[in-house]
C-alpha cells in the first residue's frame, strides 16, 4: 500500500481549492495530491494538529493558507477570525461550537470578528483547507500572514 498512487484521490475538490486559493486547476490538483506526501506536513504549536502550508494567488496574499490534519476526538481551541475565513472540508468531519456538523465538500465561511472552536468527530482524520484573511487570534497570540504558522 505504501507504493499505491494517491494522485487524483481528492480531484473532486479541485474547483473549490482553485477558487479559494486563487490558483489554476493544475496547481490545485498538485496541492491536493500533496496531502499524501508526509514531508509536506509539520507539527503545529497546538498538539496534535499538523499543518501543510499552501501557496496562493494574488487575491490571498494577505491570508494564512494551508491544510490542517487532526485526529478524531481532538479539538481546535476557541479562536477569533481577524478577517473572513473559508474552510473546505476534504476528509472526516467536525462539529462546530454552534452544534453544526460539517462534512467533506462543505465550505464554511466565518466572518471577521467572529469566534468559535470545534471538535473532530469519530472516523478518519479531519483534513481541511483554510484561507484566513489577516489570520486568527488564539488567546493573546495572533497567527497571521506575517507571523509564524500555527
Amino acid at each position: 500500500l505504501a507504493d499505491a498512487r494517491h494522485e487524483g484521490r481528492f480531484a473532486r475538490f479541485v474547483p473549490s481549492v482553485a477558487s479559494l486559493l486563487d490558483v489554476d486547476d493544475a496547481t490545485a490538483q498538485r496541492l491536493l495530491d500533496g496531502i499524501a506526501v508526509p514531508e509536506n506536513w509539520y507539527d503545529s504549536p497546538i498538539e496534535p494538529i499538523r499543518l501543510y502550508d499552501l501557496e496562493g494567488g494574488p487575491k490571498v496574499q494577505n491570508a494564512i493558507r494551508g491544510f490542517v490534519r487532526m485526529p478524531a476526538g481532538s479539538s481546535f481551541p476557541e479562536h477569533e477570525h481577524l478577517g473572513t475565513e473559508h474552510v473546505l472540508v476534504v476528509q472526516g468531519s467536525f462539529v462546530d461550537s454552534s452544534g453544526e456538523v460539517h462534512h467533506p465538500g462543505d465550505v464554511v465561511r466565518m466572518e471577521g470578528g467572529t469566534s468559535h472552536g470545534f471538535e473532530v468527530r469519530p472516523g478518519p482524520d479531519l483534513v481541511y483547507m483554510f484561507v484566513g484573511e489577516n489570520g486568527v487570534r488564539i488567546g493573546d497570540v495572533v497567527f497571521g500572514p506575517d507571523t509564524d504558522a500555527l
